[in-house]
């Protein structure tokens, strides 16, 4: 006896071609086979991911399952999401077949570097062509266990898998952050007021022409270059604290 394995997404009502093209097989199968029959709601969710309509199709499926005359006493009928080890083989293979391209590029690197050292394994006798290829293999198998470690060191470092871990970002809103955009938003609001009150005006074509120069047209001006100039401050700010800590070291 043979296991059968199969199943349905739940996308809605069945239709003849799902009858005629799968559910009329599994019920003629369930006598003669040992069958696994699932509702494949993992994989509706690519174009129906509404998740009220999924529990729903899930239900109308199961029925149509039993209207046609799949008896679960005979086969097995279960939810392709109330098996969680689909959703863990799904990324075992994911990262599986993500890893063979990654392999076969480093192979790659690892014998480039090999051969202008002297090292080719498409040269010489049967014996050093093996010989160097496994040493290419376990130059590549030593690089990725450790970039696994790695990878694995640094997730453990962040907390991955701990109770309570919160989320983790490089970019943080800070003080700094904040008087910032306090700054811009003050240089831009009086700007605007500026420009709404004349204060701004200038022509250079066909004659040079500004506003009347006034205290308040000079504020204006001024705040207008200290805005110009925020970057350049910045940037000089923080390439003397990077000088003085560098100095440090």
């Amino acid at each position: 006896m043979e296991t059968v394995l199969s199943g349905i997404r739940s996308t809605g009502n069945l239709h003849l071609g799902n009858y005629f093209g799968a559910l009329k097989n599994f019920v003629r199968m369930q006598h003669d086979e040992r069958c696994f029959f699932f509702i494949a709601d993992y994989h509706s969710l690519t174009t129906h991911p509404d998740p009220g309509m999924l529990h729903v199709n899930v239900k109308s499926v199961l029925c149509e399952y039993l209207a046609a005359g799949l008896d679960p006493d005979v086969a097995t009928i279960y939810v392709q999401s109330d098996v969680p080890q689909v959703a863990e083989l799904s990324l075992l293979l994911s990262m599986t077949l993500r890893f063979v391209p990654q392999f076969t590029r480093r192979l790659r690197t690892v014998a480039q570097a090999q051969r202008r050292l002297g090292r080719d394994t498409g040269r010489g006798s049967v014996r050093r062509r093996l010989r160097e290829a496994m040493r290419v293999f376990s130059i590549v198998v030593t690089w990725s266990l450790e970039s696994g470690l790695i990878a694995a060191d640094s997730m453990r470092g962040r907390g991955y898998g701990l109770p309570g871990r919160t989320s983790f970002s490089i970019y943080r809103f800070d003080s700094r952050d904040s008087s910032a955009l306090a700054w811009l938003v003050f240089c831009g609001a009086y700007l605007l007021s500026g420009w709404i009150a004349g204060g701004t005006a200038f022509r250079y074509y066909p004659t040079i022409k500004a506003a009347p120069w006034t205290p308040l047209t000079i504020s204006f001006l001024l705040v207008y270059l200290a805005l110009v100039l925020t970057p350049v401050i910045l940037d000089r700010k923080e390439d003397r604290q990077w000088k003085s800590l560098r100095s440090e070291i």
